[in-house]
């Protein structure tokens, strides 16, 4: 005959076992969600600029000085990096007279964006952002990329070089 205490026990173990794998599959699932989550999210991420060690001390001390002062004056830049690849610096700062000198820093828009809006008309731009050494203003000679930078669609009515103030 079969011990019927026995098989209350042996059923009530079992719905313990079963509720406690779930528990661990739930906590399973909500780590894996957080790490999913944190790769794609990352609140309050500074833009970061890639100074290549090969470049001149005036032209980093200009990058370093004024690139807080570019992200501060270009919220798009922050907003939309997703979009943006870095194509790296340029300077004219030793073969052309003290007014030209210029540090430029170069990006190029997603041919198809997600997350720029298409009034920008900025699909497929490449960006120059100039920086004199002074460090004072910005300029961006294309009106999309200004839109961009500004996150601000009427800065397409603006002239053809924009120039913005840096503090």
């Amino acid at each position: 005959m079969i011990d019927k205490a026995l098989l209350k026990n042996n059923a009530r173990v079992a719905r313990g076992c079963v509720w406690g794998f779930m528990a661990i599959i739930a906590v399973l699932i909500g780590i894996v969600g957080v790490l999913v989550a944190s790769a794609f999210y990352t609140p309050g991420a500074p833009t970061t600029l890639q100074v290549p060690e090969s470049t001149s001390p005036e032209v980093s001390a200009i990058l370093n000085t004024s690139w807080p002062k570019v992200l501060a004056a270009c919220p798009g830049l922050e907003r939309y990096k997703s979009d943006l690849t870095y194509d790296g610096t340029e300077d004219n700062i030793t073969y052309v007279q003290e007014t030209d000198r210029r540090v430029m820093v170069r990006y190029t828009v997603a041919d198809k964006p997600s997350q720029v809006p298409s009034a920008f008309n900025v699909n497929g731009h490449t960006c120059t952002l100039e920086i004199p050494p002074s460090g004072r203003v910005l300029i961006i000679s294309k009106r999309p990329c200004a839109a961009l930078c500004r996150d601000d669609a009427a800065m397409l009515n603006n002239p053809p070089e924009t120039v913005i103030g840096l503090r």
